[in-house]
């Protein structure tokens, strides 16, 4: 729970987005939590429990968690640097180096990072990397899974051919996408524009009218000119819309 200048509680809101298992890793055996919070992407890592600690229903050690979050357009700039320098490596396009990483500050003094290393694709977090030295006090890492898409498989004989599958960094890739598009609130507007429309009385009557209009009544009880009422209504709410963007910043659209 947070709070503003003027005292006014606010209720931070969490959604659970996806949980990476990678129990197996020689480097980094560990679980990885993405959850939407508020407009930020938070990040938690927590190590695999050793081979001698596990038991079947208990992996990872959730009381060690190294956490970060990322706002929006952090987010934005970590997904650029996937796409311009992580991805050529992955599918073979860019064939001149062997190793690569792209991060972002996030917070005061921690970052985010994706490493591509013969193979294998990591997130790292840094925490608290000193401004003196610039050595992170804290590291964890996520060594993302890949996974199989079967090709020609023959029932008769059990012969199939096989690929490899960037699949949960391409998740993850995804999350991102997903979380900055849905972080616009572009599309929320859009239904509660609509909504509000649908909802409002010259909606009902609208539908209604138009209803009288296709399947040839031509006589709601609005009366003989019901369909031409239909189309001037939407006809005004277009131009009503159109008005108040003219307005620019001083026109302000309550939608509440």
């Amino acid at each position: 729970m947070a709070y503003n200048g003027q005292e006014t509680k606010k209720e931070n809101v969490y959604t659970k987005s996806y949980q990476f298992y990678n129990a197996d890793s020689n480097v980094f055996p560990g679980t990885m939590v993405c959850t939407h919070w508020d407009n930020f992407i938070k990040l938690a890592i927590n190590p695999a429990k050793p081979m001698n600690q596990r038991t079947q229903t208990s992996v990872y050690n959730y009381d060690d968690a190294t956490t970060t979050a990322m706002a929006l357009d952090r987010a934005q700039v970590l997904l650029k640097g996937i796409k311009k320098y992580i991805c050529p490596l992955i599918y073979g396009t860019d064939t001149t180096r062997t190793v690569s990483s792209v991060g972002v500050q996030v917070g005061i003094n921690n970052q985010v990072a994706i490493h591509y290393n013969d193979g294998e694709i990591v997130l790292m977090i840094y925490k608290n990397i000193d401004p003196e030295t610039l050595k992170p006090e804290t590291t964890a890492g996520y060594v993302f899974n890949d996974n199989v898409l079967v090709l020609n498989y023959d029932k008769d004989t059990g012969a199939f051919d096989s690929e490899r599958v960037n699949s949960e960094f391409e998740l993850f890739v995804t999350l991102l996408e997903e979380a900055i598009k849905a972080g616009t609130g572009a599309a929320a507007h859009q239904d509660h524009l609509k909504n509000k429309y649908r909802k409002s009385s010259n909606s009902n009557r609208t539908y209604q009218n138009r209803g009288s209009l296709f399947d040839g009544a031509g006589n709601s009880s609005y009366g003989s000119n019901s369909s031409n009422n239909a189309v001037e209504q939407e006809i005004e709410y277009g131009q009503e819309i159109t008005d108040m963007m003219d307005m620019g910043t001083s026109g302000v659209i309550d939608l509440d």
